[in-house]
């Protein structure tokens, strides 16, 4: 009996941080050291009740923009 060979792929990158607000930023970063000259704030999650928008950390706002 064999086991089917299991094969994934990678439809897309996500990446923020601040300072470096998408993928293609972070790899400048990397390549020559240039940062975006206007970096975005943190998110704000409208998905969110005003008192736990104050409370979410950055993976929750950054996930529900």
């Amino acid at each position: 009996m064999t086991t089917p060979l299991l094969e994934a792929s990678i439809a897309g990158i996500g990446f923020w941080t601040r300072g470096l607000p998408s993928w293609e930023a972070a790899c400048a970063y990397v390549a020559d050291g240039t940062r975006p000259a206007d970096p975005p704030a943190k998110p704000s999650p409208q998905l969110l009740a005003p008192n736990e928008r104050r409370r979410a950390p950055e993976t929750v706002a950054v996930a529900l923009e």
